[in-house]
């Protein structure tokens, strides 16, 4: 997505909230105030407040990135104009690319129709080899020049490319600013509260209970990366390398934020992820024959335990794409499957969406998550997966902006340039350890289909 569709996204976002604030400003406003009318509202402004701050920073991402690229550029044009002296400003009129993805003519039937005699298939190479190689040279000891071989620039920048899982759990988490000049994040928490009892008589003491409390921490962690090109790649390909490289790290750092966030161990330099909260609430689903309405009644009760500890709903369901297809697959006796995009009777989960790391449905009334980087290889069978449950309000993450940096030395010498690229994070998962339940156990194995 381009930086401008992000900026339209982002606008559009703002517009809701300022729409939203006005009605909660309302909603004040009237006779009869309703309380529960202005939670939802100020629920959907939390929301669209933490929508705001991811699409600012995938911005972020995308004009450091792009900044890099023009950075670059311009540092080869001016190279170029030190070492061509005071020459004649020339125009440069490009014509229009002989072979194009959106055009008629391809250019393999050429090559082959060339060979055959065809003049206008023979005159449609020749004039794409004045286009992709403007000085002609002997390059090979087949007949011709070898120009021909040279595949139109479109076919290469249709690169594909690598396939990876994005952020969704972090972004439903949403990040606040990492705090500057620190190497760890502390949060105070009450660990024990006031009393209150019946006083027996008057004038009688009431009943008096010293508050406790202790401090959460997470350390702030760097997720870094890079990636070492030749400088012949990067000055000799016909397509932006860079781009491609600075893209690439971009992604895989923000998936490595993500598998922190939710699998983080706390030890050996990494955050402390959601499946390492000690103290929260544990769900054990254990079962050789695993069926979706077990499972329903596992993921209740985990939201019965939140609801009864933290004594606050839970705001989110996030599990493995292979979890939530099982759960699709299910079916009743007759074979008709039992979750469906259409609203029925007794349905243990609703389809709202086919994605493989979004909001793609519900169940108990909440949304589900699907997010690629929830572990697969976990329990004695290293095989299973966990599904979480989650109140996203108690969480906290705290991110820098991310940020990249291109450098020669010491590479200089063998011609190579390192692209970097990395950021700080922190995360604490516990402020309210009742607020993350973990179902795990036996009927979480790989699924069958």
């Amino acid at each position: 997505m381009t930086v401008e569709e992000l900026r339209e996204q982002l606008n559009a976002v703002t517009q809701r909230l300022v729409d939203l604030h006005e009605q909660i400003e309302r909603e004040h406003t009237e006779e009869e105030l309703n309380e529960e009318r202005v939670a939802e509202l100020e629920q959907e402004f939390a929301r669209l407040e933490r929508e705001a701050r991811q699409l600012r920073r995938r911005i972020e991402i995308a004009e450091t990135a792009e900044r890099a690229r023009r950075e670059r550029e311009a540092a080869e044009v001016a190279a170029a104009s030190a070492d061509a002296g005071e020459r004649a400003r020339v125009e440069v009129v490009q014509e229009e690319a002989v072979y194009r993805p959106d055009g008629h003519h391809s250019f393999f039937r050429d090559l082959v129709r060339a060979r055959e005699g065809d003049l206008e298939a023979a005159d449609r190479l020749r004039r794409h080899r004045a286009q992709t190689e403007p000085e002609t040279r002997a390059i090979s000891t087949t007949d011709g020049s070898g120009g021909d071989l040279v595949p139109p620039t479109y076919l290469i920048s249709d690169y594909a490319e690598f396939a990876r899982a994005g952020r969704p759990l972090a972004d439903a988490v949403g990040s606040l600013e990492l705090p500057a000049g620190t190497d760890s994040v502390m949060v105070p928490r009450i660990t024990g509260g006031t009393s209150a009892a019946i006083q027996t008589t008057q004038n009688s003491a009431v009943s008096n209970t010293d508050m406790t409390s202790a401090t959460v921490s997470s350390p702030v962690v760097t997720i870094a990366g890079q990636q070492v090109v030749s400088r012949q790649l990067l000055e000799q390909s016909p397509v932006q390398v860079d781009r491609i490289v600075l893209e690439d790290l971009a992604r895989a750092i923000a998936q490595q934020v993500d598998a922190q966030v939710i699998a983080g161990t706390g030890s050996g330099g990494q955050l402390r992820g959601l499946l390492a909260v000690s103290g929260g609430v544990a769900v054990t689903y254990t079962d050789t024959s695993p069926t979706v309405s077990e499972l329903y009644s596992a993921v209740a009760n985990a939201i019965q335990q939140i609801h009864t500890q933290r004594f606050a709903s839970p705001t989110l369901i996030a599990m493995h794409p292979r979890r939530w297809a099982w759960i699709l697959a299910a079916s009743d006796a007759q074979g008709r499957p039992l979750v469906t995009p259409y609203a029925g009777q007794n349905l243990p989960a609703q389809l709202e969406r086919v994605a493989p790391q979004a909001i793609v449905g519900q169940m108990h009334g909440l949304p589900v998550l699907v997010d690629p980087n929830i572990p697969t290889n976990l329990g004695a069978g290293t095989d299973e997966d966990r599904i979480l449950v989650l109140r996203l309000e108690d969480l906290r993450l705290w991110e820098s902006t991310p940020r990249f940096m291109v450098g020669e030395q010491p590479l200089m010498q063998q011609l190579s340039v390192a692209f970097v690229g990395y950021e700080y994070a922190a995360f604490i998962p516990d402020r309210q350890p009742k607020s993350v339940g973990v179902i795990a156990g036996t009927g979480l194995v790989a699924p069958t289909f």
